[in-house]
């Protein structure tokens, strides 16, 4: 059996942020508007950080450091209506934050075999030349987001359920059991594992509908 259908994402998905979110985000005191951010963007952040070769604890840092980037930018940021300007808007500044962090972890770096600070120098600002290379590559934010979209989505459906169901649901699609071998696993009617398996699928599609569209 296959992972749970995922609709086709097209280049604007990932940008379809309610103009809602956006106002309240400006409110410096709508506390609520900046947790909504966090929970639609923050674990993005925290895997590009991560991709980008962090550890946990420094890709908790360039997770701050964005958010304290958007808090002080937003003012700034006019809202066009069409699905784009924020997404570019916001992977500019994680950009950003991915270099300046990596700026200060390769200069923390001993210098390799011996080299002349010169040297090492010119090392480190090609290996940020590399990085910032990687980091242009759309295909790499899209992947990542579509990642943080399935994930995320599992993860509601996954809190709706009870933990049998969501256990037969992952065997059948994540593990490629098949409902027979499942049912004897779990200790559940065959017809019950097709059940669960067609009704987790259908909300785990529209839990990633909704994602898409910043609900």
């Amino acid at each position: 059996m296959q992972n749970p259908p995922v609709p086709e994402a097209t280049s604007d998905d990932f940008s379809r942020t309610r103009r809602s979110l956006l106002v309240r985000m400006k409110s410096e005191d709508n506390q609520k508007g900046w947790r909504d951010f966090m929970e639609k963007y923050g674990r993005f952040i925290y895997g590009m950080a991560r991709k980008s070769g962090f550890t946990q604890e420094e890709a908790e840092d360039v997770m701050q450091d964005t958010l304290v980037s958007v808090a002080r930018k937003i003012p700034d940021f006019h809202y066009q209506g069409g699905r784009g300007s924020f997404k570019a808007w916001l992977v500019m500044i994680v950009k950003s934050r991915i270099i300046d962090h990596l700026r200060k972890k390769y200069r923390r770096l001993p210098s390799l075999g011996g080299a002349a600070a010169g040297e090492d120098g010119t090392r480190m600002e090609e290996r940020i030349a590399q990085e910032e290379d990687a980091l242009s590559h759309e295909s790499m934010w899209a992947a990542e987001w579509e990642h943080y979209v399935l994930e995320t989505a599992l993860a509601r459906v996954k809190d709706s359920l009870p933990a049998k169901h969501f256990l037969a649901f992952r065997m059948c699609t994540q593990q490629q059991k098949s409902p027979a071998e499942v049912a004897k696993a779990l200790g559940l009617s065959l017809p019950m594992v097709y059940l669960i398996r067609h009704r987790a699928g259908r909300r785990v599609a529209t839990e990633i509908e909704q994602l898409r569209e910043g609900k």
